[in-house]
């Protein structure tokens, strides 16, 4: 679509958008849409390891969720840090739809040969939460897959240094533990 067509639909978009924005060409849109299901899995990864670590380390951390300005402000620290730490998660955007989208992503990561580690080992992850029966859950129960988590969803038995899921490997055992990651896609 050229600027010309998108100034004179700009107006009928703004009565239903909350943003509207001309990225490029026929195409443009989708692999504009493809870098949010890559950005929030690296989010939620990091935030999940972030709050179980904490929880374990320091208890009283929860009271940094009202930090939410400046700099290292999010969303979905502001927004989740509770549901997450309480296990809630009937809410928000189903991980069988962020499947779906990362699914898209790979395929288009394949396509230009790019390698989306991180991408790869969280969509492992929601793999196994569907596995489990859990696909309607909303994306930040990627906690419960977190190795220090006070529920012990997904540690390794004690001293087996193994997680029981397949194409992840635990080295070590407690807070340390490092998880290995055997892509279905790239390679390492």
């Amino acid at each position: 679509m050229g600027e010309n067509v998108y100034a004179g639909i700009e107006s009928v978009i703004d009565a239903y958008a909350k943003i509207s924005v001309l990225v490029g060409g026929t195409g443009s849109g989708g692999l504009t849409k493809m870098v949010n299901p890559v950005c929030i899995a690296g989010l939620i990864q990091g935030l999940s390891e972030a709050w179980t670590s904490a929880v374990v380390l320091a208890p009283t951390w929860i009271g940094c969720v009202g930090h939410r300005g400046g700099a290292s402000g999010s969303w979905q620290m502001a927004n989740r840090a509770g549901t997450m730490l309480d296990g809630h998660f009937d809410h928000g955007f189903a991980l069988d739809w962020m499947r779906k989208d990362l699914g898209i992503v790979f395929d288009e990561a394949e396509r230009i040969d790019a390698t989306l580690p991180v991408t790869a080992l969280v969509d492992q992850l929601y793999a196994r939460l569907q596995r489990e029966g859990h696909g309607r859950w909303d994306t930040s129960s990627l906690i419960e897959c977190s190795a220090t988590t006070e529920r012990g969803s997904a540690r390794a038995p004690s001293g087996t240094g193994r997680w029981s899921r397949q194409g992840l490997q635990a080295v070590g055992s407690g807070p340390a533990t490092v998880v290995r990651l055997s892509s279905r896609r790239w390679p390492a």
